[in-house]
């Protein structure tokens, strides 16, 4: 048998060559976790710099498109602002007229025309806001606009604006009902109807828009355009030669002698182009941190039967009936943004 001092020896060599093997295996555990986080860190290294090269692109791209924007858009959205505010002061005085009986069918009509200043210049001011969109459209079409709430929501409340007056038939279906079976003119006698009120046309097709629009815009040499001024769309106009006074036919026809009670359609569809003018005014004209701003297109819609400027639609008088068309141009309009998924749309 192995003496006592042979096995101290032994067992102090096992413990020796286990600490040595320990040590060894340590090391080498320790050498590849290392090799492993050193990996991981290039891996992330790799990583954010990628994501900061492609945080630093979308920085680029941002930057530049904000810049085309207002390079390109701003110009367009200021003069946009000048033509809704004169929109807005046309319909308000048309309300003021027709408080006071100067509209509708009689001779005293301030629209009776043919050739009339209030019928023009009323037709002129009530379509331009039109010649402003497509003047926009053109522009977004090469740009990216989705980085800006202001121009989306002036684009939106544009497009509104010209499918209320192509299309005013849920306008017509809200509470007051307003009923419209229109019947189309035939260009080969003059245009009767039975009853004004539920028959004559009241909307203007899509076509016909886009054909009105043509007479309100200069196109220049270099195919850029600019908007006619009065004069020559009147003298245009009154020409019966000229192409203007054929294409604006349609809208001449809806306008003259028009008045609450012999166009009780078109006459809400006028209400609430006046409610998107000035919404759209109050749109490009705020600036950040104003009283109101960054509020939604639909809260300022609901918002604006509350407004003091509503005063100047309805003419200064407490007008129920005028009241309850406003709050139905309120209710189609919403729907409209509902519909178009805009209505949350908040300007920043």
């Amino acid at each position: 048998m192995a003496d006592a001092g042979t096995l101290t020896s032994l067992g102090a060599a096992v413990v020796s060559a286990g600490g040595a093997l320990w040590a060894f295996w340590s090391a080498r555990r320790l050498e590849r976790d290392k090799a492993e986080g050193a990996e991981r860190l290039k891996r992330l290294e790799a990583q954010l710099g990628a994501e900061g090269r492609l945080q630093d692109s979308r920085t680029r791209y941002e930057w530049d498109a904000r810049r085309r924007l207002f390079e390109e858009v701003e110009p367009v959205m200021f003069l946009t602002g000048e033509v809704m505010e004169m929109t807005f002061a046309r319909v308000a005085n048309m309300a003021q007229a027709a408080a006071g009986g100067r509209l509708g069918p009689g001779d005293g009509s301030w629209l009776r025309g043919p050739d009339n200043y209030y019928l023009l210049t009323s037709v002129f001011r009530v379509l331009r806001p039109l010649a402003c969109l497509r003047m926009m459209t053109e522009k977004l079409t090469r740009l990216d606009f989705s980085l800006d709430a202001r121009v989306q929501a002036a684009y939106v409340l544009g497009k509104m604006y010209r499918d209320v007056l192509s299309g005013p038939f849920d306008l017509a279906a809200q509470a007051p009902v307003r009923r419209y079976a229109y019947v189309a003119p035939d260009p080969s006698r003059p245009y009767v109807v039975k009853d004004e009120a539920v028959q004559h046309m009241q909307h203007l097709y899509t076509d016909e828009l886009e054909a009105v629009v043509d007479t309100l815009l200069v196109r220049d040499a270099e195919g850029r355009l600019s908007l006619k001024r009065y004069g020559m769309f009147r003298a245009e106009l009154l020409d019966p030669a000229h192409e203007t006074a054929r294409l604006m036919a349609p809208a001449l026809l809806l306008f003259r002698r028009a008045g609450p009670a012999n166009r009780p359609v078109l006459w809400r569809a006028l209400l609430a182009c006046g409610l998107i003018a000035k919404i759209s005014l109050d749109v490009l004209t705020e600036r950040s941190g104003a009283p109101g701003a960054g509020r939604t297109l639909g809260g300022r819609l609901e918002a604006a039967l509350r407004e003091p400027w509503l005063a100047e639609l309805r003419a200064g008088a407490t007008d129920a009936a005028l009241d309850a068309e406003l709050e139905a141009c309120v209710r189609g309009l919403r729907e409209r943004l509902e519909g178009n998924r805009v209505v949350h749309l908040r300007l920043a």
